[in-house]
């Protein structure tokens, strides 16, 4: 069989997880990565972690990137407009969506930000609560941090496209999707320099080190401040989002069953 591993988070740091969940993934995952005859990873991060941790050759390895959903595109100003309505959002504001667990760093983010909050604009954070500490604790107070909830998949465009910039300082990725997604509707995009977010977002976004409050800081101010490189960072974005399509993503995981199918074929016919 062939196997697709996301990431390896579990294994890098279990402490991000419940222990059950974690010593289940660790016993689950550890054996069908040494058991598949061929795996499948969404970055060049991933395979590099499952090669490190498991000791699975380089060939038994394809990457294979995700894509973004075509209606993730930059939103209309009357798209835009309705969404700030429907939710009370301000004119201008940073983006924060994912879950809210302790490896998307948020309490990283949060102190970032509050460093820069007289000369940035308010935080908008979407997302469903994950396991453990959301990094969100006492700064609910904030009337600038402006908490969503969950929202439905189809107000996401809208609400990437009017963003002032989309922050992520993520501390691990087994690919990265929410940045991607910002990039295909317009926003410019701040992540992190670590783990698979690199090969996602290119050249397309500000990189900062995750785990220093004063780059992630530093990088909000400059995106508050500087129109110029918003835009130049939203064109960049753009083109950067246009080369990831899940018709890509299918053609390559194709490529990959038939390769080990034609390969297994070749074995069963040799023992012949």
């Amino acid at each position: 069989f062939i196997l697709t591993v996301h990431d390896m988070c579990f294994f890098r740091h279990p402490q991000w997880f419940s222990r059950s969940r974690s010593l289940y993934y660790h016993y689950v995952m550890a054996a069908g990565i040494r058991a598949a005859a061929h795996i499948l990873a969404d970055s060049q991060a991933t395979a590099k972690d499952i090669m490190e941790l498991m000791n699975i050759p380089e060939s038994r390895i394809d990457v294979v990137p995700l894509g973004v959903d075509e209606h993730f595109r930059p939103a209309s100003e009357e798209q835009k407009r309705a969404l700030r309505e429907t939710y009370h959002l301000p004119e201008q504001f940073f983006l924060f969506v994912g879950t809210l667990e302790p490896r998307k760093n948020l309490a990283c983010l949060l102190q970032a930000w509050r460093r820069v909050r007289e000369q940035a604009p308010p935080m908008v954070i979407t997302g469903r609560r994950g396991w453990g500490d959301s990094g969100v604790a006492g700064h609910e107070t904030d009337r600038n941090l402006i908490l969503l909830g969950h929202i439905p998949q189809e107000h996401l465009p809208a609400l990437y496209s009017a963003a002032t910039a989309f922050v992520w300082p993520s501390l691990m990725e087994g690919f990265g999707l929410p940045p991607l997604e910002a990039m295909a509707c317009g926003a410019p995009v701040l992540t992190s320099n670590t783990s698979s977010l690199p090969e996602v977002a290119g050249d397309a976004a500000i990189l900062v080190d995750p785990l220093s409050v004063d780059a992630i800081a530093d990088a909000m101010r400059a995106l508050a401040r500087n129109a110029e490189l918003r835009e130049e960072l939203r064109k960049k974005g753009l083109q950067r989002a246009s080369y990831f399509r899940w018709r890509t993503t299918a053609e390559k995981t194709i490529k990959t069953y038939e390769k080990v199918a034609y390969g297994n074929k070749q074995v069963a016919h040799g023992n012949l």
